[in-house]
């Protein structure tokens, strides 16, 4: 797998409150000792649905930053830096935004 490529020690979060603390408590450990990063892998359906309420109060309204905008701050402020993304579609959208301004994926 790409982590154990990278050397980075990782668990699969369970699907159970005990066995989750349990995994938690050992990624925290490490990162304490090491200094270094520890990953936490999540399978589908670990967490159950879960419906926001009506009231998001502070995080809602005309003035929030979405997503896009968030993005392009980020690699206004380091146009030369890497930055290291999900594997998914926030890849994505960085590669595409640097692409439109003219900035490195290297």
């Amino acid at each position: 797998s790409m982590l154990r490529e990278m050397n980075v020690p990782y668990e699969i979060l369970p699907d159970y409150a005990e066995g989750a603390f349990e995994v938690l408590e050992t990624a925290y450990a490490y990162m304490r000792k090491e200094q270094a990063p520890f990953a936490l892998l999540v399978k589908k359906q670990t967490f159950e649905k879960y419906k926001l309420s009506g009231d998001q109060g502070a995080f809602c309204g005309s003035d929030m930053l979405h997503r896009e905008e968030i993005l392009e701050h980020i690699i206004d402020m380091f146009p030369r830096d890497p930055l290291v993304t999900t594997t998914g579609f926030t890849s994505r959208e960085i590669f595409e935004l640097r692409a439109s301004k003219g900035q490195s994926h290297e």
